[in-house]
């Protein structure tokens, strides 16, 4: 291997054999095409040395000019003082002596070149500000996207329905409804049913089997959805988003706060914000009661969302969209050509698509889905999905159905169920007129308490303590068990 040094052609200053660009001006000092013939490791072990070397000579060069901005201070301040002293007893405007001019030019002529030597040094210095800027630049283009993690702070954290639904199903009470032609909404919280629409939100307790309308909302508030978040339970409608936590009402995300307040949908996200579904204006991430609109989605109706993959999948009334939160790309289905969708439901590769033409099944097959349209003539216009354990629950104008191992089962002929809402115990099914409770039997039950959403790296989350629920309801037919009463003998009578 060649050991000359290398010349720099426009510095003309000498460099390691191995350098590609001079380590004084930045100039690059090798042959055309000679970078392509050498090794990967071989040129990245020169960028390492030269990169080394630039470090030290800038570190020397800057010392340098340090000790140089001193050395002119002094020697002006040198010439200034001699100066003054040569001409003390002096006419204004007489000339120096021989000597005296002498001395005040060897001061200037060395602040000259010490003054010369500076500003080449410093414009040296400067060679590679450019490429340094563009690089930290680049830097900090690259923390933001990692520190904005687009790919996972629109993460859905994922939930498991509290009961099996494969048994056989039964009545255990029906609950009648006032003041509603419309419901878009029911969820279990607290061992309590909350039933959302158009005649604002009730709550339905199983045991005493009344419905109660809940204080607090605005007049004529709309509840077009809720969800059970932990402790609290998140209502959304046409004028924002409440919160009610225990017996507390109040405003998660206030009208004033958003862009526009006909929310459709919320559901939280796993960094602690909410995902807002807006009527005809897309898709907003809220958080701290403030929401920014997500591009991508503007003009849409969103019904419903879906996290699989690492992306966010979400269901408007002409289709489907994916995407990792900075983009998002249609989903083109021939299937759903024509028909108007209504409900989502997502379990491990599977997609359920509820629409006012039957149900559509979505299978991912290594990279690859295959859909499937379902039409037996019921159900026809479905309203809402539940997916549990590979069975998928089905409200529809028809009834209640259900679907298990390639097969629609007719488990009530209840008409208009609007919502379904999976509890400890029992499944709720929502009409305009009633709420109807059933139980499965046959099902082993699993515990009430969901888990919490996974946590992102770095955070600790301490787990919360679980809500006191009150006992379960006595089906119709069961005597209750009997407490069980402790024997107290009584101490013995004091002697007469």
């Amino acid at each position: 291997m060649d050991q000359t040094p290398k010349l720099c052609p426009r510095c003309q200053q000498a460099n390691f054999p191995i350098a590609e660009f001079c380590r004084h001006c930045g100039e690059p000092i090798f042959d055309m095409g000679s970078l392509s013939r050498r090794s990967t490791l071989s040129r990245f072990f020169g960028h390492i040395v030269d990169g080394m070397f630039w470090t030290i000579d800038e570190l020397a060069r800057w010392w340098e000019i340090g000790r140089l901005t001193l050395d002119l201070k002094t020697l002006r301040r040198r010439r200034a003082e001699f100066l003054k002293r040569a001409g003390e007893g002096r006419p204004e405007g007489a000339d120096l002596a021989p000597g005296d001019r002498e001395q005040v030019l060897t001061y200037s002529e060395e602040i000259s070149r010490l003054a010369t030597r500076e500003e080449f040094l410093r414009k040296r210095s400067w060679a590679l500000t450019p490429e340094l800027l563009l690089v930290l630049i680049v830097c900090a283009f690259v923390a933001g996207i990692l520190w904005l993690r687009p790919r996972t702070d629109l993460a859905i954290p994922a939930r498991e329905a509290p009961i099996s639904v494969k048994g056989d199903l039964s009545r255990f009470a029906e609950i009648p409804l006032a003041g509603f032609t419309v419901v878009t909404s029911a969820v279990w919280h607290g061992n309590q049913i909350f039933v959302g629409g158009d005649g604002g939100l009730v709550v339905v307790d199983p045991n005493t089997r009344l419905a109660t309308g809940v204080p607090g909302l605005p007049p004529r508030f709309f509840v077009r959805h809720l969800f059970s978040e932990g402790s609290r339970l998140l209502i959304a409608g046409y004028g924002g988003v409440y919160a009610l936590d225990a017996q507390t009402l109040s405003p998660l995300y206030p009208a004033s706060g958003l862009p526009i307040d006909l929310i459709n949908r919320v559901i939280p996200t796993r960094d602690g914000g909410h995902l807002l579904g807006t009527v005809g204006h897309g898709l907003f991430k809220g958080r701290d009661a403030l929401a920014v609109m997500i591009l991508g989605t503007q003009g849409l109706t969103l019904t419903g969302f879906a996290w699989m993959d690492n992306e966010l999948w979400l269901l408007h009334e002409r289709g489907l969209l994916r995407g990792d939160g900075s983009s998002f790309t249609p989903f083109t289905l021939q299937a759903l050509v024509g028909k108007t969708l209504t409900a989502l439901a997502a379990e491990p590769n599977t997609i359920y698509l509820g629409t006012t033409d039957g149900l559509v099944i979505g299978y991912q097959s290594d990279r690859n889905w295959i859909w499937t349209p379902l039409s037996p003539g019921e159900p026809k216009v479905v309203r809402d999905l539940v997916a549990a354990q590979g069975v998928l629950l089905i409200a529809a104008n028809e009834g209640l159905f259900r679907y298990q191992d390639g097969r629609f089962e007719k488990l009530a002929a209840t008409p208009q169920v609007s919502a379904l809402a999976i509890g400890p115990s029992l499944v709720a099914a929502a009409s305009p007129q009633a709420v109807s409770l059933y139980q499965f039997a046959g099902g082993s039950p699993l515990p009430a308490t969901l888990p919490p959403a996974v946590p992102m790296v770095g955070t600790f989350v301490t787990p919360s303590a679980g809500i006191p629920q009150p006992p379960p309801p006595t089906p119709p037919g069961v005597t209750p068990p009997l407490p069980q009463v402790t024997a107290v003998t009584p101490p013995p009578l004091p002697a007469v």
